[in-house]
């Protein structure tokens, strides 16, 4: 990872394509209308300065110049390199993985053909405990049962 050199009030943006089961991709900046990756391959990663800023970003799965996927970036800081992953859960569903250079990750969720879950960005320490979902019970831990 490179972090020489960003001019300031810039962010450089690392962005890693390993999307399972997705092939060559665009990403757009919807905001501007403009292409601002071109055939971006599985398992490679492209590398480009931008303003600061909060932007839209969408991803173009056929070439059609039409993304299939968008997804609300709020601002990510200044004058730093941020390492993004473009990513699939086991159902499909894709999100955008941020590390930032203190050690914090994020996660951003897409929206796919204007249907998906509600945008989300959440920053947390690489490796912070996961919170369980309530009622679950830890890993190997039985269910009590009630004596009659």
């Amino acid at each position: 990872d490179d972090d020489a050199n960003i001019a300031a009030g810039d962010i450089r943006l690392q962005i890693a394509h390993v999307a399972k089961d997705i092939g060559q991709v665009d990403i757009w900046e919807l905001d501007l209308g403009a292409e601002i990756v071109s055939d971006l391959d599985f398992g490679t990663a492209q590398t480009l300065d931008v303003a600061r800023g909060a932007r839209n970003l969408g991803v173009d799965t056929n070439n059609d110049g039409v993304p299939e996927v968008t997804f609300a970036v709020p601002d990510l800081g200044t004058d730093i390199l941020v390492d993004v992953f473009a990513v699939t859960e086991t159902d499909g569903t894709p999100f955008l993985h941020a590390q930032f250079p203190d050690g914090t990750e994020a996660r951003v969720d897409g929206v796919v053909d204007g249907r998906g879950r509600k945008p989300c960005f959440v920053r947390v320490p690489t490796g912070a405990p996961r919170r369980r979902a309530r009622g679950a019970r830890p890993p190997g831990r039985a269910r009590r049962r009630r004596a009659d």
